[in-house]
């Protein structure tokens, strides 16, 4: 009876400890799809240290990830990614984003200069982004 008892025991405790765990995981993706909304494919796909490139106005930035936000490092300031994307609330996005082995070096270099050094080390799209409101 005794072995019967602990056996409960052990199973009620692995289906409460499991749900507690599938709830937080719940709230997890719940916070980023509350704060990034259509933009968590980025939040999923890119790591920090990737480059992003804003097709829209050109500029190129570096993803950097502080305590479950995403961050671009444009070199002279860190803003965040919707900030980055979208400055003057247009709500169009179109982005892409690349995972180089050394992403400071492409931080100087203009649009065409990154596309000719893109294509040279054949580097792929990790994701691309096209949103429009």
């Amino acid at each position: 009876m005794k072995k019967f008892i602990i056996r409960i025991i052990i199973r009620v405790s692995t289906i409460i400890i499991g749900g507690f765990a599938f709830i937080l995981y719940s709230f997890y993706l719940m916070d980023i799809e509350d704060r990034y909304g259509d933009l968590q494919q980025l939040y999923f796909d890119s790591k920090s240290g990737d480059i992003i490139i804003n097709n829209m106005n050109g500029n190129i930035g570096l993803i950097e990830f502080n305590k479950r936000r995403v961050f671009v490092n444009t070199g002279k300031k860190t803003l965040h990614i919707d900030e980055w994307l979208d400055p003057q609330n247009k709500y169009i996005i179109n982005t892409d984003i690349y995972r180089p082995k050394f992403g400071r070096e492409y931080l100087n270099l203009k649009r065409n200069e990154i596309e000719k050094k893109l294509k040279s080390e054949n580097l792929e799209s990790i994701s691309h982004l096209e949103i429009k409101y």
